[in-house]
């Protein structure tokens, strides 16, 4: 038998590793071994037998077309209507359309699962890690500002450690990103794939997943748990030390961290499981469908070459030494003054409104004053900061100038200061149709008593808010971190995503039945005028009550909070 291994092997040596060689090794292998025991139960030599099964299944060429696998070995066909020469692959791709594609079913045993079990913790691991050293950076420079302030260090040592410490642990999120992302090439995106799972391997899978599922529950109260707390200890923060009330204002950061890689651990381990589960259900798709079983083949384990280390150590002497440069000879401790602007433009020639701001509050309203023909822009706040204000083909941009400056490193964005800054939009009660975009990384977001075509908001950590509004359109919500709000709004399509937090809206327009909904929330509740409704709610919507041909939808996700919704019943 180990013969015949040997034989096949060196038989496909010249061929691509691809799914459809890997199954057609298989298959013919499997072939191989039955003629094989059928010859020795016939009273054939082990010798004979060999032989025999070699002459049989010997000439893979006759064999390539019934394995699937005759484009590997004829590099160049000729097409029969024009006698020119053609490709394999053009070939493959004019077969027709409706011709039945073989699937291929990877089957899995008990150390394949176990392998998959130990990346997805490892992967998991990693990018949590890097998560927590993202959150983590500003920490060091916030404590060497309380030093500074104290009188331990001086400007310049306070500036350089804290910006070092910064990047250094940047670097080092960034570079286990890489690695997580390494991880994942091993099994890419799995639940394209059909998985088998022998006996061993699917009762391993079942118990390893029960047990997980309880560690997943608790690093979720654990995570929540912390992120709340994280606002504790600066809420009683007494201390007269300057540096010590640093330490402790700051501590939000790794605390709130520390919660944030429980949460993001028990989230990648179940993404794992999930795509597992979404494999193993294809495979059971094509059951009774043409199919052939393959061996899962797990790529080399590869880690950083020599190369990238040295390229790391060179990238983080070059920061460290351009950051010590910037504070010597290019001032990178740069005060700038408080100012406050504003710029008009005729509404007649806006149709969109485009807004990109890195921190700090942004307001939409209507202007006060109804016969105002000027859409007016007012800014408050730092004056390295003020955005750019253009308009152009009847959009108007308003975007904040880019925040790194090589050599220089001007990091006063990490300094409180830097974030009491507030942009509000004056819209005539003229303009309508308005298509607005929001992007905003932190900060509340505010769009009141405005009519508009289209509407996008999109928040990393903050507060949306729409009010009195009428979205004629789409309106889509997007929150990492924070809350949305919705009141007395007409939406013709409400699509809402929340990463952590709430989605709440009051809704004057039409009744209950007039919506079609499509509600889902991983932890936590959704309710509708007061009462509860699981985790997950459907509704389809019995009138068209906003007169448009098509009833007003709504579509909200929320993946740790509530959902609340309040409509008139009649």
């Amino acid at each position: 038998m180990e013969a015949i291994r040997e034989y096949l092997n060196n038989l496909f040596i010249s061929l691509p590793e691809t799914p459809e060689v890997l199954r057609a090794k298989a298959e013919l292998l499997e072939m191989m071994e039955d003629k094989y025991e059928e010859l020795i139960q016939e009273g054939k030599t082990e010798k004979e037998a060999i032989g025999t099964v070699i002459s049989e299944f010997g000439n893979l060429e006759e064999l390539a077309e019934e394995l699937g696998i005759d484009i590997y070995l004829k590099k160049e066909t000729k097409d029969p209507e024009t006698n020119t020469e053609k490709s394999g692959a053009e070939q493959k791709n004019s077969e027709p359309a409706g011709a039945e594609k073989t699937r291929t079913v990877y089957c899995w045993g008990l150390e394949e699962a176990r392998d998959y079990i130990s990346y997805a913790w490892k992967h998991a691991e990693y990018i949590a890690v890097a998560v927590l050293l993202c959150i983590c950076a500003p920490y060091v420079d916030c404590i060497m500002d309380g030093a500074c302030a104290q009188g331990y260090i001086s400007p310049m040592i306070s500036n350089i450690i804290g910006t070092s410490g910064l990047f250094v642990m940047v670097a080092v999120a960034v570079s286990l990103f890489c690695v997580a992302s390494g991880l994942k090439k091993r099994y890419g995106k799995l639940s394209r794939y059909c998985v088998l799972l022998d006996e061993k391997a699917g009762r391993y899978v079942g118990q390893k997943q029960a047990k997980d599922s309880q560690r997943r529950l608790t690093m979720r109260i654990v995570g929540i748990s912390l992120c709340i707390l994280s606002v504790v200890p600066s809420s009683v923060n007494y201390f007269s030390d300057l540096f010590l009330e640093e330490i402790v204002d700051s501590s939000v950061l790794p605390i709130a961290g520390v919660g944030v890689l429980f949460l993001v651990l028990s989230a990648s381990v179940g993404n794992r499981y999930e795509e597992l589960d979404k494999a193993v259900k294809n495979a059971g798709k094509v059951q009774g469908k043409t199919f052939q079983g393959a061996v899962w083949e797990s790529a080399p384990k590869k880690g950083m070459s020599p190369a990238v280390i040295l390229l790391l150590v060179f990238i983080g002497f070059l920061v460290i030494g351009g950051n010590l440069l910037g504070s010597l000879f290019f001032g990178a401790n740069i005060k700038y003054e408080e100012i406050s602007s504003v710029n008009e433009y005729n509404y007649e020639d806006i149709r969109s409104l485009s807004v990109d701001m890195d921190a700090g509050d942004v307001e939409i309203r209507k202007s006060e004053n109804p016969e105002d023909e000027q859409l007016r822009v007012e800014y408050s706040g730092a004056s390295n900061r003020k955005p750019t204000v253009s308009c152009s083909g009847g959009r108007l941009q308003i975007k904040e100038p880019g925040r790194f400056h090589w050599f220089s490193f001007d990091l006063s964005f990490l300094r409180r200061s830097h974030w009491d800054r507030k942009l509000i939009i004056w819209v005539p009660e003229g303009l309508k149709d308005l298509d607005v975009q929001i992007d905003s990384d932190a900060g509340s977001v505010i769009c009141a008593d405005i009519y508009m075509k289209n509407l996008t908001m999109d928040v990393d950590a903050g507060q949306l808010e729409v009010d009195s509004c009428t979205v004629t359109g789409e309106a889509s919500l997007d929150v990492d971190a924070g809350s949305a709000d919705i009141n007395n709004t007409f939406i013709g399509v409400l699509k809402g995503d929340v990463d952590m937090g709430d989605i709440n809206c009051r809704l004057t327009s039409g009744t209950l039945a007039g919506y079609t909904m499509d509600l889902d929330v991983d932890m936590g509740d959704i309710t509708i005028n007061g009462e509860n409704k699981g985790g997950s709610y459907k509704q389809t919507a019995t009138s068209d009550q906003s007169g448009s041909g098509q009833p007003q939808r709504i579509q909200l996700e929320v993946d740790m909070g509530n959902i609340e919704i309040e409509a008139p019943v009649q």
